[in-house]
């Protein structure tokens, strides 16, 4: 009898050690299916529902930032230089690759394409767009080129580029537009994410108040001797109407031009709802007044 009573406990006992053996195991697996989702550390490697792939949005909008607006001029001034002096090492360099191989841009044949026919060309951009808050940033730019020469000086207005920068890099790419309407070409242009690893950065310019009056002066002091009539469009609708006619008011450009000044003795700012007012006096002391609705959009009066 006493056997058979130690058998039955060593049953009963063996009968618990694999229940327990299997709690175990169970409880390991457990354990280890929560270490594979939370890692070693502790923190969860479970992919994110949100992607980290860089984005670039298609919304376009006129570029208000003046440090970033002049220097995309200077970009394209530098551009302008390059072909001045042939440095075909750098205009490569700075042109867009897709450009390149789109039109099969080699050393040998690059100034059949580019723009060939400025001997000594400044550029001035009008209006920018761009596509803001995007990993990779294309500015749409629309300006006028001066080109001077020995015998003469030339205007062509919406001469036109692309500049595209990588925001991770700061790496920028330039090719000119050879489109009429701008607006129709950022319509059709393809957006996409872009590496831009090697190249020229992208160097910003900020300018003061008075130089940017200074620009203003330059820019219509320019135009009185050089294409008057765009001159007479920079002018406020109450001045054009005093002149009474752009004929009138081309027939005494050169008064004008004698009598004002493209340097600032002084200035006092103001801002309204839709502008900015600079009321200025020149070297001349002339009373000129500014209003700026825009960066490199403004009017005139004197």
């Amino acid at each position: 009898m006493k056997n058979k009573a130690q058998r039955k406990v060593l049953i009963i006992i063996g009968i618990i050690l694999i229940i327990i053996a299997i709690l175990a195991y169970v409880l390991s697996l457990f354990i280890d299916n929560e270490n594979n989702e939370t890692g070693n550390n502790g923190t969860n490697n479970t992919p994110p529902t949100t992607s980290n792939v860089d984005e670039v949005t298609t919304d376009f909008t006129l570029l208000e930032n003046e440090s970033v607006f002049f220097g995309l001029s200077d970009i394209i001034n530098h551009y302008f230089d390059s072909i001045m002096v042939r440095d075909t090492e750098e205009l490569m360099t700075m042109l867009d690759e897709e450009y390149i191989d789109e039109f099969n841009i080699t050393t040998s044949n690059l100034y059949n394409y580019i723009n060939h026919n400025y001997a000594n060309a400044a550029y001035t951009p009008k209006e920018i767009y761009y596509n803001p808050n995007s990993d990779v940033t294309y500015y749409f730019i629309d300006g006028y080129v001066m080109n001077y020469t020995v015998s003469a000086t030339s205007f062509t207005s919406h001469v036109k580029f692309l500049v595209i920068v990588d925001e991770s890099t700061n790496r920028y790419v330039l090719r000119p537009i050879e489109a009429d309407n701008l607006e129709d070409y950022i319509d059709s242009y393809n957006i996409k994410v872009r590496e831009l690893t090697t190249g020229n950065a992208l160097a910003t310019r900020t300018i003061s108040e008075e130089e940017k009056i200074t620009t203003y002066l330059s820019e219509f002091m320019n135009f009185l001797i050089s294409e008057p009539n765009e001159a007479y469009e920079l002018l406020t609708d109450s001045k054009k109407r005093e002149f009474g006619s752009a004929t009138n008011f081309v027939s005494q450009v050169p008064d004008i031009y004698e009598t004002l000044s493209s340097t600032v003795f002084s200035y006092a700012m103001s801002e309204e709802e839709d502008r900015t007012v600079y009321s200025v006096k020149d070297n001349n002391q002339n009373s000129i007044t500014i209003y700026e609705y825009g960066i490199m959009n403004y009017q005139i009066s004197f």
